[in-house]
């Protein structure tokens, strides 16, 4: 069982973002650009004459395709980062194939954590009929549960279908047998990335620029470590884009 120290990957992604931190700007600017604009033209639509009309339709749709590529970018650029490689700006939206088997992954997780909260939160919403406000917190506790145990479990799968070009079965296998005896460690290092990007954000959010490519590679190099020495049996057929 591979294992890791929160204070090495947090340092790697200090280290890493140090180096390329002009990239992370410029990909940061490109992502929270295009939020704006989704903003701007959710506004445009709800100020409009005739809202909800075809034109604002597809321009929300594209803008949302967009974002999920270049959210595909920033996530395998990363990668490349932290294998010391140098990408290139230009290659952001270049990892469109990638778009399918991320998008059926992320609804996968998606739907892992929702239907079990969701099935927790009725309970939890039927029983508090019946109980005493001091059993509340307990309830609380209750409807976290499933997402402490899903997160720290499948958490990889997105990382492991850019990085090994893994198939959505065999990604949420993976991600399960490498995070095994480490799910402790990982909840402490997801709540110490929360705090690290919280306290980007009181910094007027300039912090930001530096937060989120540290948590980020931090995150991608406790991935690198658990599928140290792991053998994993590749797809045949990978996408040739680095």
């Amino acid at each position: 069982m591979n294992t890791f120290l929160i204070k090495d990957v947090i340092k790697k992604g200090w280290s890493l973002t140090k180096i390329h931190f002009w990239l992370f700007v410029r990909l940061l600017v490109v992502t929270w650009g295009i939020s704006f604009v989704s903003d701007f033209v959710a506004a445009a639509n709800k100020n409009a004459f005739y809202p909800d009309s075809l034109i604002f339709t597809f321009t929300a749709l594209a803008l949302g395709l967009l974002s999920f590529i270049v959210h595909i970018g920033f996530l395998k650029m990363s990668l490349l980062v932290h294998d010391g490689k140098n990408p290139d700006m230009s290659d952001l939206l270049s990892y469109y194939p990638y778009f399918w088997k991320f998008l059926l992954v992320s609804i996968s997780l998606a739907g892992l954590i929702f239907i079990p909260v969701l099935i927790v939160g009725l309970v939890v919403i039927f029983l508090i009929a019946f109980l005493h406000s001091m059993y509340y917190m307990l309830l609380l506790i209750l409807l976290i549960i499933p997402i402490a145990y899903i997160l720290p479990t499948y958490g990889f799968v997105q990382l492991l279908v850019l990085d090994k070009n893994m198939g959505v079965r065999q990604a949420f296998r993976t991600s399960k047998k490498i995070t095994e005896g480490n799910k402790l460690h990982i909840i402490g290092l997801g709540l110490v990335l929360l705090a690290i990007n919280i306290l980007g954000g009181i910094c007027l959010f300039v912090g930001l620029f530096f937060s989120i490519p540290i948590t980020t590679l931090a995150f991608i190099a406790t991935y690198k470590t658990l599928m140290a020495e792991e053998e994993i049996e590749a797809p045949i057929k990978t996408i040739a884009l680095d």
